[in-house]
């Protein structure tokens, strides 16, 4: 399937699925956008290698919060658990700097960024909605962590407000990343995430869609598999135009920023 041919599809099934209700929660919004767009967004992708196949010297993007939410979710981790008080920062700092060793060695050419005010990238990380002493430890652990970063030689790390912010208008246009390494945010489980999760979700999906539609491909992060020289994920790629974001109904659009606002009230309670 050609880039064209999947911009089409896409604008064809979101004019075939409309809502005619005025509203919608979060839940029904991320199942619309999940059915409509991003499942046959997945199908559509490609698992590859990263470097040996897609990349090669050229520069690419991991997502920061994406990074640190990979470290803090490891099963193995005691920390930021409600049944054990125990708090393994230097296990978690050995473990980021084990998932950047895997890039490194694979010879990755990659800057990690930050976007601050991005509230879904965050709080995937923060796990907003939780039990308060799991958001504030993984509030605690995710700044260390980023002190940690920051601290490194051997990575570029860099922030920006947003996708509209000038400085990263001007370093996507002078750096010319291939594609941003992110979490998509997962399934929706029931009864797992707790009474935020959707919230989170959807707003990271929100992100995905206007990465793709800025001319950037993306490749998940949780998943990725580091076998022998190759690092492989799924590769999504479109040339989403950027008013495509306008198409969605406004029901759609105005679940997303009230997700958002909950997620920026919960970030005021911290």
């Amino acid at each position: 399937m050609d880039f064209e041919e999947f911009e089409v599809d896409i604008e064809r099934a979101i004019e075939q699925a409309p809502i005619n209700a005025p509203s919608c929660t979060a839940t029904e919004a991320l199942n619309w956008i999940d059915s409509t767009w991003y499942a046959p967004a997945s199908r559509s992708a490609r698992w590859m290698d990263l470097i040996g196949d897609y990349a090669g010297d050229e520069p690419f993007v991991i997502d920061g919060h994406s990074l640190l939410q990979v470290v803090l979710d490891d099963p193995l981790l005691a920390l930021a658990k409600d049944d054990d008080p125990s708090f393994q920062i230097i296990h978690a700092i050995y473990s980021l700097e084990r998932i950047l060793n895997e890039f490194q060695k694979r010879s990755a050419n990659f800057d990690i960024n930050y976007f601050s005010t991005i509230l879904a990238n965050r709080h995937l990380v923060l796990r907003a909605g939780e039990s308060e002493f799991t958001v504030a430890s993984r509030a605690l652990s995710t700044r260390l962590l980023y002190k940690h970063l920051q601290s490194l030689d051997s990575v570029n790390t860099l922030v920006f407000e947003s996708l509209s912010d000038k400085d990263w208008v001007d370093y996507h246009v002078q750096a010319k990343p291939m594609f941003v390494v992110i979490n998509d945010g997962g399934p929706l489980e029931e009864g797992v995430g707790g009474p935020l999760a959707a919230h989170r979700i959807l707003a990271q999906r929100l992100f995905i869609f206007d990465l793709l539609a800025s001319g950037l491909a993306m490749a998940p992060l949780q998943g990725a598999d580091f076998k022998d020289t190759k690092i492989l994920s799924f590769v999504f790629e479109s040339k989403l135009r950027l008013s495509s974001r306008g198409s969605f109904p406004n029901a759609i659009l105005s679940a997303g920023v009230t997700a958002k606002d909950v997620l920026a009230s919960q970030e005021h309670e911290l």
